[in-house]
């Protein structure tokens, strides 16, 4: 369950086309999109309504259209659940001025300490803040300062391939307890993005380097010998590539890479993924969708705690993801495909589907279901391989869509919580093999939705 975020070479299109669509109002606030998906209820949770919602909505006013202004709230709740901190708002602000555009993305942040408090400044790891400049009708060069939208898939979405941790406040050591100003750090790859746009064709290209800190002694190892005798700061150099086909009228088709040098110092998650979709419509408004999903996940990934700032299991001091016995998880390191084929058919106001999804053993991405997520009951294995099937429609009611879906899971090993039989010590639980559930999305779009889409 993700939203589904713009990606650099769509971002691309609305920049070659002005900031606005022709037809949104000028001085006057409207609904620009809206968002709503959740887990309503599953054999291994019961009702899960509330627990895991996403939601997102979007004012925006067009001063003229040129220039806009968008207020916008998001929760999130993968992100993170500390305090109020996996709900946030954010403003964002654009102007297109001859062939630059410029946009800048804000937010809110609440309950900032134990005091509380509210403060407001750029979104640090925002890829809606960039600078773009049409250098010709098929060429743009856009600068991301802070993230250059490192993440790729869209049934099987990887979020931030490019992100990169480290210890903030240069310790001596390094333990399962803070000691002063010292806390995990993390940021996203910023850099450039070239894109060349023409007919129904489109390719990018983009470069990125954030700077993170490392110790500099050759002894230093964050699991079994996390003393530093020094500090410096390195680079860690980002790369990213794609190509798209889209003739909005029976064929989408586009591919992205993205990788990064340094994933294992900085603990990422991944280090590289890749992925390819296709959307076509056959005769008889037939629709069909099929995704590959490619993952290698790093080779140091630590586990961050929900709250961001320092390391998930800290007694004993486990800063990489390892299972009960601290064994390094069998994930990590490791590479992975995904696919996904989706079967519909196209109706005057619907589109009802049948869909098969299937992960491989090692797969990492940022759902629920990944490998690194769906473990067993000591952690020393994922689902084994997940196979996923089921049904859902698209339900069109002029700018919003409704779309319910029934989902089967079939894992390998046991991985999915006996709803009976829940204990304090996760070891001592016992798990199943399959599991069902309901989900639920609903969306809103100003400029209406699509007929050529799931």
């Amino acid at each position: 369950m993700n939203f589904k975020t713009i990606g650099t070479s769509a971002l691309v299109t609305l920049l070659s086309t002005g900031a606005f669509a022709a037809e949104e109002p000028i001085e006057k606030i409207f609904v620009d999109y809206a968002n709503y998906e959740e887990y309503i209820y599953s054999d291994s949770k019961k009702t899960e309504v509330g627990d895991q919602v996403e939601l997102e909505m979007a004012l925006k006013y067009n001063f003229n259209k040129d220039t806009f202004a968008k207020l916008r709230f998001e929760t999130r709740p993968e992100d993170n659940r500390f305090d109020n901190k996996t709900s946030k708002f954010e403003t964002r602000v654009g102007h297109k001025y001859n062939a630059f555009t410029i946009q800048l993305d804000g937010e809110f942040q609440t309950n900032e300490d134990s005091s509380g408090g509210t403060s407001f400044g750029l979104d640090l790891d925002s890829e809606a803040t960039y600078i773009s400049y049409d250098i010709n009708s098929n060429f743009n060069l856009t600068f991301f300062p802070f993230n250059f939208d490192g993440e790729v898939g869209e049934e099987f979405n990887t979020w931030d391939v490019t992100r990169i941790y480290f210890i903030d406040g240069q310790p001596s050591a390094i333990a399962g307890t803070q000691s002063g100003d010292e806390k995990v750090a993390e940021k996203t790859v910023p850099g450039f993005v070239l894109t060349f746009a023409k007919d129904d064709y489109k390719a990018y290209a983009g470069i990125g380097k954030a700077t993170y800190e490392y110790p500099v002694n050759a002894s230093y190892d964050l699991v079994n010998n996390a003393v530093a005798t020094r500090w410096e700061r390195r680079e860690d150099t980002g790369y990213k590539f794609g190509f798209s086909y889209d003739n909005d009228k029976s064929l989408k088709l586009t591919f992205d890479y993205v990788t990064h040098t340094e994933a294992e110092e900085a603990g990422s998650l991944l280090e590289t993924a890749a992925s390819a979709n296709l959307l076509m419509k056959l005769p008889k408004n037939i629709l069909l969708e099929a995704e590959v999903t490619y993952s290698k996940a790093g080779k140091a990934p630590w586990n961050v705690s929900r709250s961001g700032n320092w390391f998930n299991e800290t007694a004993p001091f486990q800063p990489i993801y390892a299972d009960t016995s601290s064994n390094v998880q069998d994930w990590v390191g490791k590479s992975d495909t995904a696919f996904a084929i989706k079967a519909g058919v196209v109706m005057e106001k619907q589109t009802p589907y049948v869909f098969v999804r299937q992960q491989g053993e090692h797969f990492v991405f940022i759902e629920r279901e990944s490998a690194h997520r769906l473990r067993t009951a000591d952690d020393s294995l994922s689902h084994g391989g997940l196979t996923r099937y089921g049904l859902g429609t698209k339900i069109r009611a002029g700018n919003f869509s409704i779309n319910p879906e029934f989902e089967v899971l079939k894992a390998k090993n046991p991985v999915f919580t006996n709803s009976s039989d829940l204990r304090a010590d996760r070891i001592n639980s016992s798990f199943v093999k399959n599991d069902y559930l309901l989900y639920l999305e609903v969306n809103y779009d100003f400029g209406g939705q699509e007929l050529f889409s799931f």
